[in-house]
């Protein structure tokens, strides 16, 4: 699975993606990305390219941001 977006086009796809998440709020963060993943895949429409997606996604989850809120307890 090869990128096909320019960097400034990633750049801005990240940062317009950060704004949606932070819009709906933590509550319902899973919930947003759960549907995302699934609208892209359909737009992929691809099921061996989806699942491939999601195996990477798993294996290359990166550490928390420093800039992200400590957990409050």
């Amino acid at each position: 699975m090869s990128p096909s977006l320019s960097p400034d086009a990633r750049d801005a796809l990240y940062r317009d993606c950060a704004l949606a998440i932070t819009a709906v709020g933590r509550d319902r963060e899973s919930l947003f990305l759960a549907r995302l993943a699934l609208l892209l895949m359909e737009a992929v429409g691809d099921e061996a390219r989806c699942r491939e997606a999601i195996e990477a996604a798993a294996r290359e989850v990166p550490a928390p941001s420093l800039s992200r809120e400590p957990p409050r307890g």
